[in-house]
């Protein structure tokens, strides 16, 4: 059984030393400004030759491995990001087999040496949540008549990844690494949707070659986290360098967001922003300025080329139809609706609301909202576990000090967001960023609950 810290201080064992009281190392403020030239200029070079942008960025990041080996398993998860997410989108064109086998390898080989070497550290509470969701999906296979294809073992591995990557964590500098990795990739993204915008004369959506909501996703976790650094770095006197550059690095990856013109995403980072706004009102009102700046300067984008498409979308004939989203919503709901008890509460099985879309729209699949699809797949025991994990990782992040608070708080608002528009959770990204926001709230200083109480040790879960 995974242990907490707590636990096994109490067994007579020494916790891991801190490196500071940000988990940060010098070395890594200093790099800053060196990755976001790395990726800006990956980003142009994927325009001209996505291959050698790929091949560049492999490269470099297993020389950060072996550069910063303290942090290995947490490497390897920013690499896994970085990778996925240039291989779902920049080099899309091409098929390789077996392509991320030496990722998931690297994963056990990392989890096996954690459980023989300082053992498994979780938050109990956010943890069991997790397994009780698994739990839940793998009850949905009991009568499983269809033929099990790779969609279907796809879509069971994004969930299990979210326990992988979990247990990868070891330290905050850990998280720290994966953070920096998930800015560096939207950078990247967003620098090869702005140059090929430029290159097809800032045609609709940025004249990209792949599904725009799904690059608009992989930017906007980014854009989120970068959001929180950057109001956090505004508040420290001696980072004010670092401060600005997390704001020009936030500007550009707005304005990405524009060009790619996804209504959902947007919407997803606009909610992130407003639960932020909300934080900071209660907790730190000296900050809400560098907020409203933010989003100041996101609006200013659609003054630039290409930024108009977003308003277009909004102001389009099928908005009040959610893009033609809300009958598939109504289809759906309204089969669940007319289900049994045991249907009610449990679901109709594993991927089933495609066939109940299928039935109804001709060629399309997918129920364009998360929560509908796990409710008619998992029923109210399946959604209720769903947004429990979420609420508690929102509560967990209310308490988590400095900037990783921040990145999990709104990290987490910012999925909820998309669930509204997108089946996100098929996806392997959305489990890893929620085993990102998981982390941070088992290895983040947290708070105490009242004033003189001390605040409760890592890794334990709250009463």
């Amino acid at each position: 059984m995974p242990r907490t810290r707590a636990g096994r201080a109490a067994e007579g064992e020494q916790p891991a030393p801190r490196r500071s009281a940000t988990g940060r190392s010098p070395t890594a403020l200093a790099l800053l400004p060196w990755l976001v030239i790395g990726a800006a200029g990956i980003g142009v070079l994927a325009a001209f030759s996505p291959e050698a942008a790929f091949g560049t960025a492999l490269v470099a990041t297993v020389a950060l491995l072996f550069f910063n080996s303290e942090y290995k398993t947490e490497v390897v998860v920013g690499l896994y990001w970085l990778s996925f997410c240039v291989y779902e989108t920049v080099i899309s064109s091409l098929s390789i087999t077996g392509f991320f086998y030496p990722f998931y390898a690297a994963f056990i080989v990392g989890l096996v040496a954690i459980v023989i070497g300082p053992g498994l550290t979780v938050r109990r509470t956010l943890f069991w949540l997790l397994v009780g969701y698994l739990v839940v999906i793998a009850a949905s296979f009991v009568g499983f008549l269809e033929p099990i294809d790779f969609n279907v073992v796809q879509r069971v591995l994004a969930c299990l990844i979210a326990v992988i990557v979990y247990l990868q964590f070891r330290s905050r500098g850990g998280i720290t690494v994966v953070t920096g990795s998930a800015v560096f990739t939207s950078l990247v993204l967003a620098v090869w949707v702005i140059v090929s915008a430029i290159q097809g004369g800032f045609a609709y959506r940025g004249d990209v070659n792949v599904n725009e909501n799904v690059v608009a996703f992989y930017i906007g976790l980014g854009f989120v986290v970068a959001v929180c650094y950057g109001v956090q770095a505004f508040g420290a006197t001696r980072r004010g360098g670092n401060a600005v550059l997390m704001l020009v690095v936030t500007g550009v990856l707005a304005y990405a967001l524009l060009l790619l013109a996804s209504r959902g995403m947007v919407i997803a980072a606009g909610i992130a922003l407003v639960a932020l706004i909300v934080r900071l009102v209660l907790q730190d009102p000296r900050k809400l300025l560098l907020v409203l700046a933010l989003l100041a300067i996101s609006a200013a984008g659609m003054l630039l080329p290409g930024g108009e498409g977003l308003m277009q979308r909004f102001t389009g004939e099928r908005v009040e139809s959610g893009g033609s989203r809300t009958p598939i919503w109504r289809a759906v709901y309204d089969a669940y609706r007319d289900g049994d008890v045991k249907e009610l509460l449990l679901g109709n099985g594993f991927d089933s609301s495609q066939a109940v879309v299928s039935r109804g729209f001709g060629t399309l699949t997918s129920t364009h909202n998360a929560y509908l699809e796990v409710l008619y797949e998992f029923g109210l025991v399946g959604i209720g576990l769903f947004l429990a994990l979420h609420v508690a990782a929102i509560v967990v992040s209310w308490r988590v000090r400095g900037a990783l608070g921040l990145v999990m708080y709104s990290l987490v608002f910012f999925l909820l967001g998309a669930n509204v528009t997108s089946t996100a959770p098929d996806g392997f990204l959305y489990w890893t960023a929620l085993a990102l926001a998981l982390a941070i709230g088992t290895w983040g200083r947290t708070a105490p609950r009242v004033r003189g109480e001390p605040a409760p040790p890592d890794g334990q879960a709250l009463a």
